[in-house]
């Protein structure tokens, strides 16, 4: 666990396609709370579904079609009423095959509920509570930590999940534990439904095609080695990168003007927690298009990133650069979490809420740019929490830039403090607890 709580879920968001959390772009967050069920994971050497791959006129649907469908064709089997005609759900289904370059292993499943209905299972069930609530209360100690956030566990807890239920919350998601994507039935407009339903698509066909659960679920229970954090990022940049790459070209080819979320306001909640969830969503596509597009990178689910740096910066990405060995920095008290932040985690800690702002961002962005590897620890009782990262650059100009961004950042303030050691910085932050 580290800056961010990433669960099982993939999830399309509200948001006007030129703001920070866009339509189809955004996350739900330690969303291991769908209805549980028993899933055979899909053979992709099955060959007994081989639907019709044709790419569908790219004409605009008629958007006067508003009375409610449910039922089930060849292609989908919807439960619930949908707001758009069944045939059209097979073109789109035949637009996200032509798009990827795969198939269906099945027909995927759309459940269509009612708001409160949708909003709640986005909620945490009993047994995802304490869980929830443990992980809240690390993320909530590394933010006050290093200054990010005087939140308390419980009322970060409350602020995401607010977040995940509000107009610029989750739009739509797919559970790839049970293979079904789920969508409330009160859209605004109809367009926004269109688009949606083409990213939990997407997500749909590499669900059956690919262990997505399982890999999920890997990438977030990180090993011995603790670098679980960077390794999902990676996967999620994968992940939805291809779901938002069709999005937007189902979006321009169709000709179609989604609305939803568009003045939709960003919850208050960190800056750092809305970045950390945004990013995969804002730099999947370009790492998509850098690996060829939609239809050439569904191998890169399961050779995915390893690294917060390759998603951040694409030369990385196509060098396929390795981070540096780092060795693990002392806890001075009881330890609450360890691992590695990544470049990501460089950037978040430093660029605070010029985040969202874009203001005085150049040295982070620098320092992030130029590191190499890092470890941190993070210990506490119940009156302070401590967060000691040692971080290398990849080389001595990045090592510069590294001092110079944290002794800027623990200048002339008390619980910081940053020593050069040559050939990594170590760096600690401490903070009375908030609880």
């Amino acid at each position: 666990m580290a800056l961010t709580l990433v669960g099982g879920l993939l999830a399309a968001a509200c948001g006007g396609s030129d703001e920070p959390v866009e339509q189809g772009q955004s996350v739900a967050v330690n969303r291991d709370t769908a209805p549980s069920g028993e899933t055979t994971t899909p053979d992709p050497t099955d060959e007994t579904a081989t639907p019709d791959t044709s790419t569908p006129d790219p004409s605009t649907p008629d958007t006067d079609a508003t009375t409610p469908e449910s039922g089930s064709s060849e292609r989908a089997e919807i439960r619930g009423e949908l707001a758009i005609p069944i045939s059209e759900v097979d073109e789109m289904v035949a637009y996200v095959e032509s798009a990827t370059g795969e198939t269906f292993v099945r027909p995927p499943v759309i459940v269509s509920q009612d708001g409160a209905t949708f909003d709640e299972g986005l909620l945490p069930d009993e047994d995802d509570e304490e869980e929830l609530a443990e992980e809240t209360e690390l993320l909530a100690r590394l933010y006050q930590s290093i200054g990010l956030s005087n939140l308390s566990g419980p009322e970060l807890e409350g602020r995401i999940l607010d977040f995940l239920t509000s107009p610029a919350g989750v739009a739509g998601y797919y559970d790839p534990e049970i293979d079904e994507l789920y969508i409330p039935d009160d859209y605004p407009d109809l367009d926004s439904l269109r688009s949606t339903l083409v990213h939990e698509l997407t997500h749909a066909l590499d669900g059956q095609r690919h262990d997505l659960f399982g890999l999920l679920e890997a990438a977030g229970e990180p090993e011995a080695d603790d670098e679980g954090f960077d390794s999902a990022l990676g996967l999620r940049a994968i992940v939805e990168g291809r779901a938002s790459a069709v999005e937007e070209s189902y979006v321009r080819d169709m000709d179609l003007d989604p609305q939803l979320g568009v003045d939709a306001e960003l919850p208050d909640i960190p800056a750092a927690y809305l970045f950390a969830t945004v990013l995969p969503y804002q730099l999947g596509p370009l790492l998509i298009g850098a690996a060829g597009g939609s239809d050439d990178t569904a191998d890169l689910i399961e050779d995915h990133p390893e690294t917060s740096e390759q998603v951040l910066f694409l030369d990385r990405f196509l060098a396929d650069e390795q981070p540096l060995e780092v060795a693990a920095p002392d806890a001075e008290g009881p330890v609450l979490d360890q691992g590695t932040l990544g470049a990501i985690g460089v950037l978040i800690w430093l660029g605070d809420d010029g985040l969202l702002t874009g203001v005085n961002l150049q040295g982070a962005f620098e320092a992030a740019e130029g590191w190499g590897g890092d470890r941190y620890v993070m210990w506490g009782d119940d009156r302070e929490t401590c967060l000691r990262m040692r971080v290398s650059g990849d080389d001595s100009q990045d090592h510069d830039e590294l001092v110079e961004a944290f002794e800027s950042w623990a200048s002339d303030l008390t619980g910081r403090e940053v020593v050069d050691e040559d050939d990594s910085v170590l760096v600690t932050g401490c903070a009375p607890l908030v609880s």
